[in-house]
């Protein structure tokens, strides 16, 4: 009797499930025939086309027959329109006659950093030719010229121009100084509607020298408003471009030891500070990292008769910049250089400097926390890096105490860059500047200053109980 009952409950059971899945499979049906006509939903070009973007700069691979996004316009099964606008999301590089083989050729990071690994390239001839002028209406094609090409610049300047690379290599008799000169000089008006102007290449090991500023007068004739939103620029080329920087925010400017004329701090940034209150971020490089560097510090053991350091007074306002990076000079150009500016507004820093000779014969007056914590209080993000790890250590140890008479240095400091992109081991130990930046992160956290949200470790090998304690204390770590 049980057994009977059992399976007349598990057959009622087994035909219930057999009408679940009758009903679920006409329910499917009904669907499919209410909706087959309708189209399928598609995420907007705006997402497409950033995915392709991203997807384009990600990816790794060199020869440019083989990538993934041209694989994918290659494909016998994309449609024509997918095609092109796979195309589209491929930055152009439109090159005169005489830069062609300069984007070929060059594995420089600069251009890779505009143009990426494979873009697609046209020379101005062809552009004309096949009628692709609208491609220079895209904000993210790059222009690639030589100084000597400028006539061949001159059949495309009915077009909007937007970015444009300019290489200073030249074989010609004729100084390059006077050749720069006179390109600017018969291009100024296109040159002032850019939102990119770069000199290549920035390195001077790699270009030809001529003096930092000449005595040739730049005159661009009638005037015009310059668009020039970013710039980079060698320190030897800012004198011809100056005229065109007048409304500049974004300035990067490389140095060499191979520039002829050596140049004060103090005289550095007057010449800056001659345009216009727009600069809001500012990058001084010495590519080289040399010690025979251009610019010369105050108290440099290069002059015989030192100059007295910048009083408050005198400081160079620079009243919107907000981003510094001053990278690979000696201790003492950088102390010069915050010192004589007077650009309290700045909220991001960034300094890499080495241990400078002059402190063998003069007082050191170091980068320190408490300078910073003076000229800059509004702080929020800092990257320092010095050869000297001791010196790092005592700058993080600063700022992980609360001081009698000034308090909490840089309160409102909440980001911090650890590493200046150079792979570093300590064989299994600790790295000497780790302790002191734990302890400061942790000293915040109960602390009336801001706390540190944000922790960025590069190219330093962590072990595993620092990369553990920083993860539970700072919201952003990245490694």
């Amino acid at each position: 009797m049980q057994l009977e009952v059992l399976s007349r409950a598990v057959e009622r059971k087994q035909q219930d499930i057999n009408t679940f899945t009758k009903d679920k499979s006409d329910s499917i049906t009904r669907a499919n025939d209410q909706f087959a006509h309708l189209p399928l939903p598609t995420l907007p070009n705006e997402i497409l086309s950033q995915i392709f973007s991203r997807l384009y700069w990600a990816d790794t691979i060199e020869d440019s027959e083989t990538s993934t996004l041209k694989r994918l316009a290659d494909d016998s099964g994309t449609a024509e329109s997918w095609k092109c606008f796979i195309q589209s999301c491929i930055p152009t590089a439109v090159t005169t006659g005489g830069a062609f083989r300069m984007l070929h050729s060059s594995k420089d990071q600069l251009i890779r950093d505009h143009v990426g690994p494979q873009p697609n390239v046209l020379s101005i001839s062809r552009l004309l030719a096949e009628g692709c002028e609208n491609i220079l209406r895209n904000p993210s094609t790059v222009i690639f010229t030589t100084i000597l090409d400028s006539q061949e610049l001159e059949m495309i300047s009915h077009l909007p121009w937007h970015n444009l690379f300019v290489s200073t290599k030249t074989t010609s008799v004729t100084s390059p100084e006077e050749i720069l000169h006179s390109f600017v000089q018969s291009l100024g008006a296109k040159l002032a509607e850019l939102d990119l102007l770069t000199v290549y290449p920035l390195r001077d090991d790699m270009a030809e020298p001529f003096p930092s500023f000449g005595n040739i007068e730049l005159s661009l004739g009638r005037q015009f408003a310059s668009t020039i939103h970013k710039a980079q620029l060698r320190l030897n080329t800012l004198h011809t471009f100056l005229p065109l920087l007048e409304n500049i925010v974004d300035l990067e400017l490389t140095i060499s030891s191979r520039i002829d004329s050596p140049i004060g701090v103090e005289a550095l940034l007057k010449l800056l500070a001659s345009i216009p209150d727009t600069l809001e971020s500012f990058t001084l490089k010495d590519f080289e990292g040399y010690p025979g560097v251009t610019i010369v510090a105050t108290h440099s053991n290069l002059i015989h008769s030192p100059v007295a350091p910048t009083i408050a007074a005198n400081r160079i306002l620079f009243p919107r910049l907000n981003r510094l990076n001053i990278a690979s000079f000696p201790e003492c150009i950088v102390r010069d250089i915050l010192s004589t500016i007077n650009c309290t507004v700045i909220r991001h820093l960034c300094l890499t400097f080495r241990s400078c000779i002059c402190f063998d014969e003069v007082v050191p007056d170091y980068v320190s926390a408490t300078m910073l914590h003076n000229l800059m209080p509004g702080l929020r993000h800092i990257e320092l890096q010095s050869d000297s790890q001791a010196r790092n250590t005592q700058f993080y140890t600063e700022l992980s105490i609360k001081h009698e008479a000034l308090g909490w240095l840089l309160p409102a400091l909440n980001s911090i860059v650890l590493g200046n992109g150079n792979r570093m081991s300590y064989f299994k130990k600790r790295p000497p500047a780790m302790t002191a930046l734990a302890k400061l992160v942790s000293s915040r956290l109960s602390s009336d200053a801001n706390i540190i949200r944000s922790v960025r470790v590069r190219d330093i090998e962590l072990l595993p109980e620092d990369i553990n304690t920083l993860r539970l204390l700072v919201p952003e770590f990245v490694h």
